[in-house]
């Protein structure tokens, strides 16, 4: 630790007194400081501060090692905290290589500048580590043991260490290691005071609990006990004591011990007195003592005497043990005894006690019976041995045997034997026991022998008679079992044995209830207990075989009594009856099954027996059961109906040739089924009903079906709508797909007249057995005429005014049945012989397009979903009336002029392209004409662009007046007009022109009364192919030829050149 590399010898020059003054000062403090025994830190604490100070170092400190060589900083002062070491453990690899010496405090190693002096790199690296430039460094001594070190430090720079401050470091080291010494003392010093006061408080602890354990056995010892003073009063009486003499301790304490001793035994108790006062104990002494109420009770007494510490007697204890109960149990033993050797003497069994050798039995004591048996005397056989007294040896040795055998296991042995005296033979029956060893090292035994002759003879004859009895039993079918009282099995039969499915073997010594199930065996113990009251009875059982199957009997038990008419068990025989009783439970359970089945029935069930005549002929049925179904189905009760006769109480079964249905199922054996109404004996249902030949008779299953029937007609009838709504539903999916086709046509025509005579044909499906007609509204309002009819005749005029047809004038549908003549529209002809007629306006935006007339002469055939549809074909006409009209519109806004009424120029390209083709296909010539309004300019600047207009649509509409309808008239643009003359040759074509020139200067216009200047128009004429094939040829042909007639004066007609 802390930077040691020179080692310093002891010794330094002394000092001067100036620099040892504070240093004794500091040292005598510490000094004061030990002897006052302050706490061990301050000192430690002051001491380094001391140091520090008078070193003026950086870091003083305290180093404490361990065992490990490392140690840990126990105190500090430093000049700075960042010099702190304070609690920190650390491992010095110098004090780690043993440089220290254990004990010398005579060693000092200093270090004037670490970073000159010569150490190992671990060292110092270890130095730099805690900033050390300089280090001072003293052992610290426990006594002899190096406790650690005293050190000083310089972290700023290098120091040279002078003798005074070795010397002074080492005085200080010797008083914190006096400190050290005095404090190990000190804890040592408070470890055995505290050891002592624990050993103290132990022995105090074991005391009180011996005190406590002691007063709790005399308070809970069975035996009295009793202490007293010298001079006789009694001091301590515990609860035994109060039970046995009757006082209570309270009563007891203080009295004298005479107390509870009998006058005439105080004489004796005084003599026990005596030797207790000389300090001798009183074994057990047996007296008599008396209790509270004079009772007198036989106690053994033990006294002992109490002595204090110098052994003087100050008093005494006794224990009192009642002996009342021993005292009369040795009176009963003694009673005993005098009896078991009067019965000894006077037994008629042979008894006595025996000693062994090794092939011999000597007598020692043997009562009379034994000695008649020998013929001899009791005294007489005393000390004999029973080879002496002629018994033969191998007698002797069974007896030998046995002895032998009681002797090995300690219990007795009983065997029976035959002795034979000459001709005469007793059997005997014996019982020996092991006494144990005699005095004379024999082994010693008693016996007991009973003459057992007659009973042997007995059993002989029984046995016979068993053997006779046991072969009639094992031959038996039935089973034999025999119990015991306690309800044990002690013998059974093989047939037993195999009913069961166990061997003789397993089933002896089980108990009863072992082959009964848990269930049965509460009745089982039933049964047993009227054994045991001595009742015989006859019943069925349910046993446990060893396969878990069941096995019923029929039990026939008799209870057995011993000589003393003593139950002693039973026997019974059995009879396997399983087959029968299985048979028995499925017929009940059939029964059951059966009555279930009639009570729960939802049908109603009954049976019936034949009642034949003389010849046998079935007459009449007689009622065996009805279930309750069936009652309520007749309205009559089972109790009413069995006995009765089906003919007499419901005769209907005869009218109805039900009667004859059941007699053929009776003599056919075929079953009888039906579906019948029946309206007779108070029953109005529908049934039907099954039969079957039951015996000689029938059962009938039926049940009432009338809400079925009733089902099935509401069924039929919900079918039949059905289907005629499938039918109608058909019907109308047909018309929606020729309605669709319809619409299809109706969007692909071009025009209202294809339109409705393309759709002929598909309407006259629609409206088989009706007439019809399509009308269509002329553009001016005023009237409508037909476009398209069906039908076998049309009843309507084919043009009438719109206020003659009411569907017009009230603007919805107007349908005439036969019962409303007077309604009929004006334009369908009053002496028509029709049923029904149907007008329905075709609408579209509000505009009354038109009329679709339908008349019939069946009135079906303008039901309600007819005129749905019909309605549904107007809707539809109405719409591609409309949509067709509104093309038309469109195509003339897009190839006619808005202004004239005349084909604009694009119609005039596609038409005059289309004529030029079928003029070359076809080899003939077209006329083209070009005109112009003369002066037209004149017109719009004086009269206003009004008056221009006015007059290009009154010269437009002479030119569609003047020309066929395969010529084309267009307005070319502005005031120029060209007419399109196909198959017209140019002198045609001029001749036209003309014609037309002169009806434009013939026109006398007037335009809101203004009276117009004449109008004049110029032409100019081409032809093709002769001017030209093409239409660009051919206009611009026609068009010079124009302007060389304006040119040339105006008003005239021009061909081109």
């Amino acid at each position: 630790m802390a930077g040691i590399s020179n080692r310093v010898a002891s010794g330094p020059d002394v000092p001067t007194p100036t620099a040892i003054a504070p240093w004794h000062q500091a040292i005598a403090a510490i000094a004061r400081q030990i002897r006052q025994s302050l706490d061990l830190t301050t000192i430690l604490t002051n001491s380094v501060e001391a140091v520090q100070r008078l070193l003026d170092c950086d870091r003083a400190l305290l180093y404490q090692f361990a065992t490990d060589h490392s140690g840990q900083v126990v105190v500090e002062a430093v000049q700075n905290p960042q010099w702190s070491m304070a609690g920190q453990t650390v491992h010095d690899p110098w004090s780690e290589a043993d440089r220290l010496p254990p004990d010398d405090e005579g060693q000092v190693w200093a270090i004037a500048d670490v970073a000159a002096a010569h150490l190992t790199p671990c060292h110092a690296e270890f130095l730099a580590q805690f900033q050390v430039k300089a280090s001072l460094i003293v052992p610290v001594l426990c006594e002899t043991q190096l406790w650690g070190l005293l050190i000083a430090h310089s972290c700023t720079a290098p120091r040279p260490w002078l003798p005074e401050d070795v010397a002074n470091l080492q005085q200080m080291a010797v008083q914190v290691g006096i400190a050290l010494y005095q404090a190990d003392l000190k804890a040592q010093l408070q470890a055995a005071k505290a050891n002592l006061e624990a050993q103290t408080e132990t022995m105090l602890r074991q005391s009180r609990d011996q005190r406590l354990q002691l007063a709790a056995i005399v308070e809970t010892s069975q035996d009295a006990i009793i202490s007293k003073t010298s001079d006789g009063l009694i001091t301590s009486w515990n609860q035994a004591a109060e039970r046995l003499f009757g006082y209570s301790a309270a009563e007891a304490i203080g009295q004298p011990i005479t107390l509870i001793i009998p006058p005439d035994r105080q004489a004796d108790a005084a003599l026990l007195f005596q030797q207790l006062h000389q300090g001798k104990p009183i074994a057990t002494y047996e007296t008599q003592r008396q209790c509270k109420d004079g009772r007198l009770v036989e106690v053994a007494l033990t006294m002992s005497p109490v002595q204090d510490e110098t052994g003087a007697v100050v008093g005494a204890s006794k224990i009192a043990r009642d002996i009342t109960a021993q005292r009369q149990a040795q009176r009963a033993l003694q009673e005993q005894t005098a009896i078991l050797r009067s019965f000894y003497d006077s037994s008629p069994l042979m008894m006595g006690v025996v000693e062994l050798s090794v092939h011999d039995i000597l007598h020692i004591s043997d009562n009379q019976a034994t000695a008649a048996f020998f013929n001899t005397t009791v005294e007489a056989l005393e000390g004999q041995w029973a080879s002496n007294l002629g018994v033969p040896p191998d007698y002797i040795q069974v007896w030998v045997t046995h002895y032998r055998q009681s002797q090995a296991t300690g219990q007795p042995v009983q065997f029976d034997y035959a002795h034979t005296f000459g001709t005469s033979t007793f059997w005997l029956s014996v019982v020996v026991s092991f006494i144990g060893i005699a005095e004379s090292k024999r082994p010693c035994f008693s016996y007991v022998a009973t003459d057992i002759t007659d009973r042997k003879q007995v059993e002989l004859t029984l046995q016979r008679s068993e053997a006779r009895y046991r072969n009639i039993i094992e031959t038996t079918l039935e089973g034999v079992w025999m119990l015991d009282a306690q309800g044990k099995t002690t013998f059974i039969n093989q047939q037993m044995a195999d009913m069961l499915g166990y061997s003789i073997e397993d089933m002896a010594s089980t108990a009863l209830l072992d082959f009964i199930a848990p269930e049965d065996q509460a009745q089982a113990k039933t049964y047993l207990e009227c054994r045991r009251q001595g009742i015989e009875e006859k019943h069925p059982f349910k046993f446990r075989r060893q396969d878990q199957t069941v096995l019923w009997a029929l039990v026939s038990a008799t209870p057995m009594l011993d000589e003393n008419d003593t139950y002693a068990g039973c026997i019974g025989l059995l009879a396997d009856v399983t087959p029968i009783i299985t048979i028995q439970e499925a017929l009940k359970t059939s029964k059951m099954q059966l009555s279930s089945v009639l009570n729960s029935s939802l049908d109603g069930i009954m049976a019936f027996c034949s009642v034949r005549d003389g010849q046998g002929t079935i007459v009449d049925f007689e009622w065996l059961l009805s279930n309750p179904t069936a009652c309520d189905l007749v309205g009559r009760t089972e109790a009413y109906l069995v006995g009765k006769r089906l003919l007499d109480e419901m005769p209907g079964n005869l009218e109805e040739g039900l009667f004859d249905g059941y007699v053929h199922t009776v003599e056919t054996g075929e079953p009888y089924r039906r579906e019948f109404y029946y309206n007779h004996d108070g029953i109005e249902s529908w049934f039907e009903t099954v039969a079957v030949k039951l015996g000689d008779g029938f059962a009938v299953t039926f049940r009432n079906v009338t809400s079925l029937k009733q089902s099935e007609q509401t069924l039929y009838q919900v079918n039949q709508q059905l289907e005629a709504r499938v039918a109608d539903l058909d019907q109308r999916h047909n018309e929606m797909v020729i309605l669709s086709e319809i619409s299809d046509y109706l969007q692909a025509c071009s025009t209202i007249e294809e339109a409705c005579h393309t759709i002929t044909n598909l309407v006259e499906t629609l409206f088989p057995k009706c007439s019809g007609g399509i009308f269509i509204t002329h553009a001016s309002h005023n009237r409508l005429a037909i476009v398209n009819s069906w039908g076998r005749h049309l009843h309507s005029d084919t043009r009438f005014k719109p206020d003659q047809c009411w569907a017009l004038r009230r603007g919805r549908t107007h349908h005439v049945g036969p019962d409303r003549h007077s309604l009929r529209c004006a334009h369908v002809p009053a002496e028509v012989e029709i049923e029904a007629t149907l007008c329905i306006p075709m609408l579209a935006q509000g505009e009354t397009l038109g009329l679709l007339h339908l008349s019939t002469e069946t009135t079906e055939a303008l039901s309600e979903p007819k005129q749905q549809l019909a309605r549904a074909l107007a809707e539809q006409l109405g719409m591609a009336i409309a949509n067709l009209k509104l093309q038309e519109t469109l195509k003339n806004q897009s190839i006619r002029d808005s202004l004239t009424g005349l084909y604009n120029r694009r119609y005039l390209e596609e038409s005059f392209t289309r004529e030029i083709g079928r003029a070359q296909r076809k080899q003939h010539s077209i006329g083209v004409i070009m005109l112009d309004i003369d002066h037209f300019k004149q017109f719009n600047d004086t009269f206003g662009h009004d008056i221009g207009d006015f007059v290009l649509q009154l010269v437009g509409t002479l030119l569609k007046e003047n020309v066929r309808s395969s010529d084309i008239a267009c307005r070319y643009g502005g005031e120029e007009m060209t007419l399109i003359l196909p198959e017209a040759d140019l002198a045609a074509t001029i001749a036209r022109a003309e014609v037309i020139r002169v009806a434009i200067s013939q026109l006398r216009p007037h335009h809101q009364g203004q009276r117009l200047d004449s109008l004049t128009a110029s032409f100019g004429v081409a032809s093709f192919p002769q001017h030209g094939s093409t239409i660009q040829t051919l206009i611009k042909a026609a068009d010079a030829a124009l302007y060389r007639a304006k040119a040339a004066g105006r008003n005239q007609v021009l061909v081109a050149l």
